[in-house]
Formats: structure tokens, sequence, C-alpha cells
């Protein structure tokens, strides 16, 4: 689907596992330590170093019975949304083959718990993690996902984006 918008953009989506699971978890740690923000490996391959693309970005949809792990790239008026598609495609594989840096991933851990640190010290914010929990069908989960992210492995990050970030589930 085409929309005029002023510029070209392109969207990724692959399936992911619930979100009430470890998997989950790891998924995310894996898709966010390759594609959250432009210091991250996609980033900096497509946009800094070989210019193919104008910008990427990554996002995840967590829901109680899968979601959804999206990644979104800008390209110029020129490019076409197939080939911009593609062009990340084919970088997003390669890093998936070859592994992604556990420094990134693990930066991605470190951000969650400081998130969860800020949280948990404020009622405010609190309560809003208990109503969204249990928005979600669980208030447990905003206790449960956090002993989740302190505890999963680097192998089980790789081993969740291999199995569910494939051309199969995209």
């Amino acid at each position: 689907i085409c929309m005029p918008c002023g510029k070209v953009q392109a969207m990724l989506g692959w399936k992911m596992p619930p979100m009430f699971s470890r998997e989950a978890v790891a998924l995310s740690f894996a898709f966010k330590g390759l594609t959250s923000d432009s210091n991250k490996a996609l980033y900096k391959e497509l946009v800094h170093e070989r210019k193919a693309v104008v910008g990427v970005n990554g996002g995840l949809l967590d829901k109680i019975d899968g979601g959804m792990a999206v990644l979104m790239v800008e390209g110029r008026l020129t490019d076409e949304p197939a080939d911009l598609a593609r062009i990340v495609q084919d970088s997003f594989y390669a890093y998936l083959e070859h592994g992604i840096n556990d420094v990134e991933m693990e930066d991605a851990r470190q951000e969650e718990l400081a998130a969860y640190h800020n949280v948990f010290n404020r009622w405010d914010l609190v309560q809003d993690a208990l109503v969204d929990a249990e928005i979600q069908g669980d208030w447990q989960w905003a206790f449960a996902r956090k002993v989740l992210v302190e505890n999963v492995t680097y192998e089980e990050m790789m081993a969740a984006a291999r199995s569910w970030l494939t051309p199969d589930s995209q």
C-alpha cells in the first residue's frame, strides 16, 4: 500500500511469541539491541556507513496471544519502498546469522531495568504499571517480567531472534 506523505517508507513486521513468556522478553532485547535507536548497529550501517536509507527504527507490539516486531525504514523521495525493504532485510538477516552484539542487547536490558527502578520508586508509576498489566490480563506481569529481564541470557536472546525473526514469520 502506498500513501502520499512527502517521504518514502517501508515497514517490515514479524510475529512474536505471547507477551507472558521468557521467549518474548528474550526476543525483545535482541530486537531492541539491533534496532532501537540511532546508536544501534543496523542504523549505523545503513544510515551512516552505507548511506542506503535515511532512517531505521524498530518497535514491539506485545500482546497476550502474540504480538509483532516492526521495523520501519525511511528513504529518499526517489527510493522505491520495495527496494528499501530489501536493503533492510538483507542487513537485518545478516546480523541474525552472525549474531547481534551482546553489548547492544545488554544496553537494552539495562534501559528496561532502569525503567523498572523508576517505576518501582514512585507510587503513581507503580499504579500505572499494575493497571497496564491487568489490562493485558494479569497484574502480576508487572513484577514477573522484571525477574525475566534480570535473568534472560544472551543465548536465549539469540535463539529467540533466530526462531521468530525469520522470513517465514514476516
